[in-house]
């Protein structure tokens, strides 16, 4: 995070894995409220059995859904490998995949965004491997709901004009933005000069200038 998590914070993980965000979340705000979203059903046991291990908070909740834009049925591209060594999609490229033959597709929950921002939240971790662009909307993704926030975005390079109208809006509606060593980037121009990661994906974070 830009600023410190303040006790009793509340927290979404996206894309929450195996939980290590969340894991680290809990260490750094005593009596955090967490709420860990996994759609991968191979990964969610283990997601649970480790954030069942953690003291401290006053809640934990862990979701088995892919969040999207509406509510319903998806499907979910996901490895057919080992769950702590497999990723999943619902919306990412996926012709630069050399083994695509090794995936399988599974039917899994959508869970829309704002069913989870009744209330603000004080950070948003967002890691869903190209949905980013689809759920973080002008409505949700505002500083008066989501106060901070850290975003995996994926492939930039081939949706450039989503990616840069997502992070201009973030701008214009009051967020500072950084890079994930906590540079500022104060513009667009201080942006597209930032190196972007080899896979086309860049991790941003983002602070309520308010």
């Amino acid at each position: 995070p830009i600023f410190p998590i303040p006790p009793r914070a509340r927290i979404i993980d996206l894309g929450a894995h195996l939980g290590f965000f969340s894991i680290y979340a809990a260490g750094i705000s005593d009596g955090a409220s967490i709420i860990a979203v996994e759609a991968n059903p191979k990964t969610v046991p283990l997601l649970r059995t480790n954030l069942s291990r953690l003291k401290g908070c006053t809640s934990i909740d862990v979701r088995q859904a892919a969040i999207a834009a509406e509510p319903g049925k998806l499907s979910f591209l996901i490895h057919g490998g080992k769950a702590a060594n497999v990723a999943g999609t619902l919306s990412r490229n996926t012709e630069k995949y050399s083994n695509l033959d090794q995936f399988i597709t599974v039917e899994v929950e959508a869970l829309p965004l704002d069913e989870l921002l009744s209330q603000p939240v004080d950070f948003l971790k967002c890691d869903v491997e190209g949905s980013e662009y689809a759920v973080l909307t002008p409505q949700l993704f505002r500083p008066a709901l989501i106060r901070q926030a850290a975003v995996e975005f994926h492939d930039i390079l081939l949706r450039a004009e989503e990616f840069t109208a997502l992070i201009g809006g973030a701008l214009e509606r009051g967020y500072s933005v950084f890079t994930s060593a906590n540079v500022p980037l104060p513009d667009l121009q201080a942006l597209a000069r930032h190196t972007v990661g080899t896979h086309g994906a860049v991790q941003l974070k983002f602070a309520s200038n308010s």
